[in-house]
Parts: C-alpha cells; structure tokens; sequence
C-alpha cells in the first residue's frame, strides 16, 4: 500500500522542499492553506499522513488538524515548526489532536522517521475502526 500523505504549508519553498524530500517514496498531495487542504480532504481524502505547517495564515495547524480529523479521523498528523517559543510547543500538545510535533528544520531522515511512524498509527487506528464499527453493526 503506498502511503497518501497531505503537505499543507503557506509557505512554497518549504512546500517544494518536502516535496523533493519525499516524492519518491510517497503519494503526496500539497495544499498551500488550512480550508485548500480541508477541501482536498472532502474531495479526495482520507490521506495517511497530514503533515502541516503550525504557522500559517488564515488558520493555524492546530485548527486546521482539529477539522482535518472530523473528516479523516484515523489519519495521523504532524505539526512543523519554526517556533521554538514553548507557548507554542504548549499550544500543540494541549490541543490533543496532534500526533507528532517536529522542529524546522527538520532532517529528511526525521520526517520520514515520523511519516513511517504515523503508517502504523493510521493501519491501528483504521483496524481498531472496522472492529467497532463491526462491534455496533452486531450489537
């Protein structure tokens, strides 16, 4: 199965280096805003992997990773950031949707590293899905 991943970041130059990075070994699909990826979502989704920008215009991450995962709930999402303020790092782990929070720059190897990490969290998550929902369907 080969990993769909969602890159959402206003910034093009940091959306072509993660494009280079890992168009060889993944589906990937950009977005350059929060509600351009919410559509992306509704239209094409559900993606594995959501990797998104902390900081950008028009809505932040967090906010944007909240609605990501009211239409893709089992995917498994990363929060970049330039921000090494720890209200921000605070900000991220108290919102409870984020799964993965790196540092930029981050090194290829790490974001992979991460990326491989959330294709086992979303094949858990996607599993333990199909048994609940089997669960209810039997109940």
């Amino acid at each position: 199965m080969e990993l769909r991943i969602l890159i959402v970041d206003d910034d093009r130059p940091v959306l072509n280096a993660l494009k280079r990075a890992l168009s060889l070994h993944y589906d990937l699909v950009e977005a350059n805003s929060g509600p351009n990826a919410l559509s992306i979502i509704q239209d094409s989704g559900p993606f594995h992997v959501i990797v998104s920008d902390l900081r950008m215009r028009m809505m932040d991450g967090v906010q944007f990773v909240t609605e990501a995962k009211k239409a893709s709930p089992d995917s498994y999402c990363i929060i970049l950031t330039g921000n090494q303020d720890p209200s921000a790092v605070d900000y991220v782990q108290s919102s409870g949707v984020v799964d993965c929070m790196l540092h930029k720059p981050s090194t290829k190897d790490d974001i992979v590293a991460a990326i491989e990490q959330g294709r086992v969290a979303f094949l858990e998550r996607a599993t333990q899905r199909q048994v609940q929902d089997g669960a209810t369907t039997h109940a």
